[in-house]
Parts: structure tokens; C-alpha cells; sequence
């Protein structure tokens, strides 16, 4: 009988081992189970976070995207009435050039339009002018500079 008692007692405390054992083990994948639950909601507040942050700069874009398509619209209508007056005294002029007349067509002229003397002044040939007007000025203003200088202080090195 002893023999059969402490079989019985083996075979229960192995029992119990194993039992703890697997609650052992059960506890730990639970607990990494909870860990890996916490990592991944985690990541999806910052993906959450991520995504509001790029929705408010796509906004953002959008509106610096919308601001800027009504600016070229603006310009554009700007430029089509100015092509629309420039077409206009184009055909003014060509009309009094037929007629034999006199025509002075200068942006002084009081008759013009602001549009027109605006349209004019944009001109390739007129801004062309205006830099080679501005470079002679310069250059005369260094050289009048450079000989008063000499003529007020002539042995100065």
C-alpha cells in the first residue's frame, strides 16, 4: 500500500506542477498578448495623430492652392481687358493711319486710358528702354562722381 500511496503522490504533485506550469505559461502570453495589444493601439493613436496632421496640411495646400488659382484668375481677366484696350487703339490707330492723319501715339498723350498707358509701359521694346535709360544714368552718375572726386583731391591715391 505504501507503494500505491506514494505513486498517488507522485502522480498528484506532477500534476500540480504541470497544472501551475500551464497557468505559469497562460499568464505570461497573456501578458504578452496585453503588451502587444498596448503597442498596437499605440501605434494607431499615432497613426490617428498622423493622419489628422497631414488632413490639416492637405487643407492647408488646398487652400493656398485655391487662394492662388483666383489670383491668376484676377490677373488673367487684368490682362485680357488690357490686350482687349491694346487691340482697341491698335485699331484706332491703323484706322487714322489710313485716314492720312496725324496720329502721335505716346503714353504722355492725355487721351489715352490708364489701362492703356499701364499696357503700354509693359511692352518689351519699352522696358528695354527704361533699363538702358536707368544703366546710362548710372554709368554717367559714376563717372561725374569719379572726376569730382579727382578734381577736388587730385594727389590723392
Amino acid at each position: 500500500m505504501k507503494s500505491s500511496i506514494i505513486n498517488n503522490h507522485v502522480i498528484e504533485e506532477k500534476v500540480c506542477y504541470e497544472k501551475e506550469s500551464a497557468t505559469k505559461r497562460f499568464q505570461q502570453e497573456l501578458c504578452e498578448l496585453q503588451n502587444r495589444v498596448k503597442t498596437f493601439t499605440d501605434q494607431l493613436t499615432h497613426a490617428k495623430e498622423v493622419f489628422q496632421e497631414t488632413e490639416e496640411e492637405m487643407k492647408g495646400f488646398q487652400s493656398r492652392t485655391d487662394r492662388r488659382c483666383e489670383i491668376i484668375k484676377m490677373e488673367s481677366a487684368k490682362e485680357r481687358v488690357i490686350l482687349s484696350k491694346l487691340v482697341k487703339l491698335e485699331e484706332m490707330t491703323t484706322k487714322r493711319f489710313n485716314d492720312n492723319r496725324d496720329v502721335t501715339l505716346a503714353c504722355e498723350d492725355d487721351s489715352m486710358s490708364e489701362a492703356a498707358r499701364n499696357a503700354a509701359s509693359y511692352t518689351t521694346a519699352h522696358r528695354i528702354a527704361r533699363y538702358v535709360k536707368i544703366g546710362c544714368v548710372t554709368f554717367l552718375d559714376s563717372v561725374a562722381a569719379y572726376v569730382l572726386f579727382k578734381i577736388t583731391r587730385p594727389f590723392v591715391f
